[in-house]
């Protein structure tokens, strides 16, 4: 116990812990803003996303600022296999280390111990873990993590649950050194004025978006490049999980594969069936659920207007990030085209701020559908310049149209037209979002 806290014998140790180094010695540094006050919090995020190295950051942040090294507890259980083995390494800190103020404990990879939250609930439960502690729970693959979180209603962690995704366009330019006007995308008239009093820096944003699309959000890419040993361990990872959850890694990339076949075009499970070597479309279903939770894939349901979710209908998907993308690429042995890639990053960023859905009544289609604040938000990518009057007939339905260009910046029967790299700039996409954001 004491190696995953020498913190309790030296405070300044926290300065040689692995993660702290590495983070040091990174040219590109980013720590998010994730504020705790008292009770349970749970943060589920993809591999690689810096989950672990933001709790050691939480820790020599603690350590600054006077809290008791001894009130701080890290631990991983990778290791570990049973929610008796959660209780038994947390009591024995309460026990044995906690100086009975507020405790801050951090537990990382719990997504390791099947039904970890019973252990929370007991302690919970038998005033061992106190009203006034933080404890910060984490994990990578989120089927097990959610779970868990559901089994402790009533314990403080109610609006307590967090994905942490990586880097958005916008966080990425400013790791960079590049500032954008932001604007709220539901007032589209002072988000295009915005938008054009910034058209300066199209061009800049276009080569950035470009590089973008190749490093993807992950920290680690944007230092060190997407390079197959990162793609190769990455998705070795999945398969591990897929076999962890009792899926067949191959049935998975058959799927997956399916998918990225469709290039951004709707589909149904059964279609998606037909081309795999599985015999029901129910374990279609059951597949895309599973990378679904696994902030691999994400699929998007149907929608009509005024606004009616049509759950049964025909979907689309779109990847987390383009690292996800590259990793399916090579499964499927074929990439995505430009504008579907594209596409695809506008779909990831616009899910950071509500439920997305699409919609195609057989006539006009829209890429991407939100309700925020009782708004329909609608995003067409066209990825084109050649943007005329018939392509704002479909976005037009909605309360707040947009359509995205190349470079083309100007409003088209009455439509804002706004290069997608400039919109992405000046959209808040938070890296850290509300599990309800992102319906899961």
């Amino acid at each position: 116990m004491l190696r995953f806290n020498p913190w309790w014998e030296n405070a300044g140790a926290i300065d040689n812990d692995p993660d702290i180094a590495r983070f040091g010695s990174e040219p590109i540094k980013h720590f998010p803003v994730f504020e705790t006050s008292s009770g349970v919090y749970v943060i589920r995020g993809p591999r690689q996303v810096g989950k672990t190295t933001l709790v050691k950051l939480k820790i020599k942040e603690l350590l600054e600022n006077g809290t008791s090294p001894q009130d701080i507890f890290f631990y991983s259980f990778e290791l570990l296999h049973t929610p008796q083995d959660v209780y038994g390494v947390v009591l024995e800190y309460l026990e044995t280390v906690a100086s009975g103020k507020k405790r801050h404990l951090f537990l990382d990879e719990t997504t390791t111990i099947s039904d970890w939250a019973r252990s929370i609930k007991l302690l919970v439960d038998r005033g061992d873990i106190k009203r006034e502690d933080v404890v910060l729970v984490t994990g990578s693959s989120s089927l097990d993590l959610k779970k868990g979180a559901e089994r402790l209603p009533g314990r403080g962690i109610e609006g307590n649950e967090f994905f942490y995704l990586p880097s958005s366009f916008r966080l990425y330019l400013k790791l960079k050194g590049i500032e954008v006007p932001s604007a709220d995308p539901l007032g589209e008239k002072i988000f295009y004025e915005t938008a054009r009093k910034s058209r300066s820096k199209i061009l800049l944003l276009n080569k950035e978006f470009a590089s973008y699309l190749n490093h993807g959000g992950f920290l680690y890419s944007i230092n060190h490049g997407k390079g197959e040993l990162a793609l190769e361990k990455y998705a070795r990872w999945l398969e591990g999980d897929f076999i962890k959850w009792g899926k067949n890694p191959l049935i998975a990339k058959e799927i997956v594969q399916a998918v990225i076949r469709k290039a951004c075009s709707q589909f149904s499970y059964h279609a998606i069936a037909k081309e795999t070597s599985v015999s029901s479309h129910n374990t279609v279903i059951d597949y895309l659920g599973m990378v679904d939770e696994e902030l691999f894939l994400r699929t998007v349901n149907k929608v009509t207007l005024p606004f009616k979710a049509e759950r049964k209908k025909e979907k689309k998907a779109f990847f987390l990030d383009t690292l996800l993308v590259a990793v399916a690429e090579r499964w499927a042995g074929q990439s995505l085209p430009m504008p579907c890639k594209t596409e695809q990053v506008v779909g990831s960023h616009l899910s950071r701020l509500g439920h997305v859905y699409f919609y195609d009544d057989g006539k006009k289609e829209i890429d991407y559908v939100l309700k925020i604040k009782n708004k329909v938000l609608g995003v067409e990518v066209k990825w084109s310049d050649n943007i005329s009057r018939v392509d704002t007939y479909g976005v037009k339905r909605t309360d707040v149209p947009y359509i995205l260009s190349k470079e083309t910046l100007k409003t088209e029967n009455g439509v804002p037209v706004i290069p997608v790299s400039l919109f992405l700039a000046m959209l808040e996409a938070k890296e850290i979002v509300k599990r309800d954001v992102l319906n899961l």
